[in-house]
Formats: C-alpha cells, structure tokens, sequence
C-alpha cells in the first residue's frame, strides 16, 4: 500500500511538471510562477503529511487513555481485614513474612515464590529460610528497593 502511495505521489508531481514546463514553453504561464506553483504545492504537502502523523499519535494516545482506563475500573481481589490492628508508636520497622507463595497467572504452576519466611528488624541481620536464593532476592527487591542486606 505504502509504495502504490509513494508511486501515486512521485507521478503527479511529474505530470504538473510535465504540463506546467509545456504551459511554460507556450507561453501561459511564466516560469516564476511554476516555481510558485510547485513551492506551494510542497508547502501543502508537507502540512498533510504532519497532520497525518499528528492523527497516528492521537489515535496511540486514546488507544493508550483507554487502556488506563480499564485498569482503573478493575476492582481489587485484596480485601480489607475485618478488624485491623493499629500500627504501633512510633513504628518499629518490623517486617516479617510466613509461608508466602507467589505465582505469575500466565504460569499458574511455577511458582516464583514459593514457602518464603523471612523477618527484618530495624538494626539487625536479616535471616530468611527461603529454599532459594532467588526467591530471597525478589522478596528484598519489593520490600526494600533495590538494595538487598547481608543474609545470614
């Protein structure tokens, strides 16, 4: 499709050359204004061709919005706790994880995480009983950034 375009593009702008040279050549026209002709035409052309590229980022931008949308109508599977508990205060810094396992929905089988425990405390080592090294990466990785303490 693109090359029957650029071949219907390139032959129009031959053809008023062609007709404009001959129009030239008896006189109806002079060749300053061919050139006006041609300059204008080029100007207008290049004007279509960003409208046509503004209209393709719109169209990727409400194609985008729309997505974002249908994520935020999603409703959590996360529930709120009948009766939560009040955070101590001041705060301890305590985390601590039992049994946690993990899987992608893409790959319901393999777990990622799988029987992770692990606690930190604020100002001591931490010691993690996960069977894997991996998983004690990716456990460090979402609760403590990107920084991953000494295991012991």
């Amino acid at each position: 499709m693109t090359a029957i375009i650029i071949f219907i593009v390139f032959s129009s702008v031959v053809v008023i050359l062609w007709v404009g040279s001959h129009d030239v050549l008896i006189g109806t026209i002079s060749m300053g204004r061919l050139g006006q002709f041609v300059l204008y035409t080029a100007f207008a052309a290049a004007a279509l061709g960003q409208l046509s590229e503004v209209w393709g980022d719109l169209s990727a931008a409400s194609g985008a919005a729309e997505r974002l949308f249908e994520i935020l109508r999603v409703k959590s599977q996360i529930a709120l706790p009948a009766s939560p508990r009040a955070l101590p205060v001041p705060a301890r810094g305590d985390v601590s994880f039992k049994n946690v396992s993990f899987a992608y929905p893409t790959r319901p089988d393999a777990r990622a995480v799988d029987g992770v425990r692990y606690r930190y405390a604020p100002v001591r080592r931490l010691r993690s009983s996960a069977p894997r090294v991996q998983e004690k990466a990716r456990c460090f990785t979402c609760c403590c950034g990107s920084t991953i303490p000494p295991m012991v």
